[in-house]
């Protein structure tokens, strides 16, 4: 489990293509004599850009000069589709690919998967982390730590609001527009599930595609468990993976919408069913992330 690494910075805008380029031009910048000088980041800045380049899956925390091909896709500086975060879809695939790293953002994978309470104070919040971590027999976390980085997802997830937020926050944070939290007038924090009409289809669809691609390289699953079919309440909504509709605090109607535009867009991938009352989801084959990813920017670009 992970907590504390973020040197109490979010990620900032130009951090990603600041931190990629600087690895494909020298693989261990993050250890070199003169990092700090190349980044022109103090040493707490470059430690957090490091930490989060492996938190948002954008490099291999045991290598990290391994850029991820999502990484590749979408921050090359040539060829990437949005270098510089300018699409929302591109932070909301952000936020998936952090909230799916229990081991490098236990906290996020956490209040997006685990925690369930649509309004709460900041108090609830830390003392239900702290719950939970007991009942996973983790090893002590500094309740400071964890203060700490609570009040940084706070911030990060927060709705721009003027009045109580520093100009530069706005300007650096590009998770304002994802507006997921808010501060309500009682000081109690909100989390509330309504629709995103920003999400495209082809985001779930590459959501779907992971999922389907850790069932087929996770180990501790058995042989036996068959993605092919699936009742579409559960792809949305489980217990047993990362939960879409919990990591996007999106309504359920939403999320159908979005599943009948991916069967209307590819049938020869996806199928929707209602036998006994119940939708199944039928995947007729193997899915690429990458290939949701190509299809999406093709249109915006």
């Amino acid at each position: 489990m992970a907590f504390g690494r973020n040197e109490t910075f979010g990620l900032r805008y130009n951090w990603i293509f600041k931190g990629l380029s600087a690895l494909r031009k020298r693989d261990d910048i993050f250890t070199s004599s003169d990092a700090l000088s190349h980044l022109g980041l103090g040493k707490n800045m470059m430690l957090s850009m490091r930490y989060w380049l492996v938190a948002y899956q954008l490099s291999n925390k045991e290598a990290i000069s391994e850029i991820t091909d999502f990484a590749d896709y979408l921050f090359h500086p040539a060829k990437g589709k949005d270098p510089y975060l300018e699409d929302i879809s591109t932070l909301w695939l952000l936020h998936w690919k952090l909230c799916t790293n229990p081991e490098n953002a236990t906290l996020y994978f956490w209040f997006f998967n685990v925690f369930s309470k649509t309004a709460f104070t900041k108090l609830e919040l830390q003392t239900a982390l702290e719950d939970w971590l007991k009942f996973q027999n983790s090893k002590s976390v500094s309740p400071k730590t964890l203060d700490r980085d609570i009040n940084l997802l706070l911030k990060t997830y927060s709705g721009v609001n003027a009045l109580e937020k520093e100009f530069e926050d706005q300007l650096e944070n590009p998770f304002h527009e994802l507006s997921i939290v808010s501060k309500n007038t009682d000081g109690t924090f909100g989390c509330y599930i309504q629709d995103r009409e920003n999400i495209p289809f082809h985001v779930l669809g590459f959501c779907i595609a992971e999922i389907q691609e850790y069932f087929s390289q996770n180990d501790l699953i058995s042989s036996s468990r068959d993605f092919s079919v699936i009742p579409v309440s559960e792809i949305l909504n489980s217990n047993e993976f990362p939960s879409i509709q919990k990591i996007f605090k999106t309504t359920e109607d939403h999320l159908f919408y979005l599943l009948n535009q991916l069967e209307e867009q590819y049938p020869e991938l996806f199928q929707i069913n209602e036998t006994a009352g119940q939708k199944n989801l039928f995947i007729k084959e193997s899915l690429d992330p990458i290939k949701f990813l190509k299809d999406y920017y093709q249109t915006v670009s």
